[in-house]
């Protein structure tokens, strides 16, 4: 009987939230995957004849699509590589600090709760060409204007240093966390068989870290995926399409061409790609 109030009282308290999950998640992932296999539009949502496999194949001959595609895969590979490496490095560095360590905190984690679209906003402004405090200094230095959001390959270069600026102390956070959860007796250890500094590191940290390392890689990859606020109020995907990401063309798809049933198909495809890369992390760094 106790045991059954217990379940009973479990259930009641994790409905909200199991209803929250239902209802803006599930069930829009269940309705994107229905809609993808349609032909169905707003313009005349009485239509809504299956299509099969058209909306799927019809990424194959879509140019749009594949080069979205691949600034997305720049933009995740560059993310990864990056937050991880100095989310790392700045971890490592704070936890052996012991005075104004609550500040740096502070300071390395802000960015991480200023909204997305406002990151974008106020990145277009720093490289503003006459205004911006980074074009300005970059005159300084080559004694001309530069535009970086006009060129293709400085613009992708701008959203990826942005987008790192604002994520970059939500991996610090997990490895600071995780850092303390380390045993000093293995650096005690390290330091009495001769280790410096740097092989206590690679030797020590780095394998200890190998569980943080794996979630955070899945999670840098679903969220460097997702990236479109930033992108959108920054650059708007131009100059041209070099900065484009996926759910960027998805979102112009839908709701400038109202072709609901292939920008599913192309959530559907992402959704898929980020799940692949998961599990392909999961192979390659076994955790034991």
């Amino acid at each position: 009987m106790i045991h059954k109030n217990k379940t009973t009282l479990t259930l009641l308290f994790s409905a909200p939230a199991l209803s929250f999950y239902i209802l803006f998640y599930f069930i829009p992932v269940v309705l994107s995957i229905i809609v993808s296999f349609t032909n169905w539009t707003p313009l005349n949502p009485r239509i809504f004849q299956f299509v099969g496999l058209t909306n799927y194949i019809k990424c194959i001959d879509d140019h749009y699509f594949w080069s979205s595609l691949i600034v997305s895969l720049l933009l995740t590979v560059s993310t990864l590589i990056i937050e991880n490496g100095v989310g790392l490095v700045l971890a490592t560095l704070v936890s052996r600090v012991s005075r104004g360590r609550r500040l740096y905190n502070v300071m390395i984690f802000a960015p991480v709760v200023v909204p997305p679209i406002y990151v974008g906003i106020l990145w277009s402004w720093f490289v503003h060409k006459d205004l911006g405090l980074i074009s300005a200094l970059l005159q300084s230095f080559l004694m001309k204007p530069i535009a970086l959001l006009g060129e293709p390959f400085t613009a992708l270069l701008t959203v990826i240093i942005a987008n790192n600026w604002k994520w970059i102390g939500f991996a610090f956070a997990i490895y600071l966390a995780a850092l303390q959860e380390i045993p000093v007796e293995l650096y005690e250890a390290a330091e009495l068989d001769g280790a410096s500094g740097l092989e206590s590191f690679f030797h020590v940290t780095v394998p200890m870290l190998k569980r943080t390392f794996l979630t955070l890689m899945i999670l840098i990859t679903a969220g460097a995926f997702q990236t479109f606020d930033l992108v959108y109020s920054m650059t708007g995907g131009g100059p041209g399409r070099s900065t484009a990401v996926l759910p960027l063309y998805i979102y112009e798809v839908a709701f400038f061409y109202y072709d609901i049933g292939y920008a599913s198909a192309m959530s559907v495809i992402m959704f898929l790609i980020t799940l692949v890369l998961s599990i392909i992390y999961l192979r390659v760094l076994r955790v034991k």
